[in-house]
């Protein structure tokens, strides 16, 4: 999960085994990745970025991020009706900590979460368990990976970004076209074009822990690639400490979403500003956020 999308507009708009539904399909292990259950932790291909010590720590994350999921889980899932007809498997990608996720499984569809550190995937496994809601939770790479049978998939605050290589956004498409069942669709929610000061500061409290987060775009980058920083300064009890991701994002544009996505049998078919479906426009903007969905054909 990438942090390029300003939360506040989000809110405003708005475990150490794994959880194993008894009732979803069977789940084939992805290439290069596996069922998150206790022991084992197979080494996975460097394709995405970097993992920092924000993303090690799923609890003051899931407690920075842990806005109302209602507004995203509804809108995703009008869209899947809207173009998608049927759906009874959904898979998140870069589920983090399983905010989407466990929200969207109970409301029905049986949902698998792909996320590539294990310590954010062992925390949405234990939540969808002690939810009791009917999902499974996989550690492998966006970049690659080898599922089947899935009605809709999506990703969510600009999450696609940690891609930042051509290379590894092909491959990406191409692991979600096979993924997907023919009519099914792909959206994904991205900031295009992201510049140097953007910048965004909020707070959040749980169970007497404060996080106050700081995100900015620090640099470009060459490659079509930008410098995020991500500061998390938490507060717990009587002590303080920060949290730090400083690190290369791919700066998103039209065209990643709608050009490169064609070759490998995924269709453009409409765009969207904001969670909300009367907010749909003809093209996407050349910066700013969207949300693309794509059909596979």
């Amino acid at each position: 999960m990438n942090t390029m999308l300003q939360p506040a507009s989000l809110r405003d708009a708005a475990a150490s085994t794994f959880h194993r539904s008894s009732t979803g399909p069977r789940l084939p292990t992805p290439e290069g990745g596996s069922l998150i259950k206790s022991g084992g932790d197979p080494t996975l291909r460097g394709t995405m970025r970097g993992l920092s010590d924000v993303y090690s720590h799923p609890l003051y994350y899931d407690i920075a991020f842990g806005w109302d999921p209602t507004p995203e889980v509804e809108f995703y899932l009008e869209v899947f009706e809207r173009y998608a007809g049927s759906v009874k498997t959904v898979l998140e990608l870069g589920c983090g900590t399983g905010r989407l996720l466990t929200e969207m499984a109970a409301r029905g569809p049986y949902c698998v979460g792909l996320d590539v550190n294990p310590e954010m995937a062992r925390f949405a496994a234990r939540r969808a368990r002690m939810l009791g809601v009917q999902a499974d939770v996989v550690r492998a790479d966006m970049a690659e990976f080898s599922l089947s049978g899935i009605d809709a998939t999506f990703s969510a605050v600009n999450t696609i970004s940690a891609l930042t290589t051509n290379e590894a956004l092909a491959s990406h498409y191409a692991s979600v076209s096979r993924a997907l069942r023919r009519g099914g669709v792909y959206v994904i929610d991205a900031a295009l074009n992201p510049s140097p000061g953007d910048r965004e500061e909020w707070e959040e409290k749980r169970d007497g822990i404060t996080v106050r987060a700081e995100w900015e775009v620090v640099s470009l980058l060459p490659r079509g690639r930008v410098l995020d920083r991500l500061r998390m300064v938490v507060r717990e009890r009587r002590r303080s400490f920060e949290l730090l991701d400083e690190s290369p994002s791919r700066r998103m544009s039209p065209a990643d979403l709608s050009e490169l996505p064609r070759r490998f049998g995924l269709e453009p078919i409409a765009w969207y500003l904001s969670f909300d479906l009367e907010d749909e426009v003809d093209s996407p903007p050349e910066r700013g956020r969207v949300i693309a969905v794509l059909r596979r054909v």
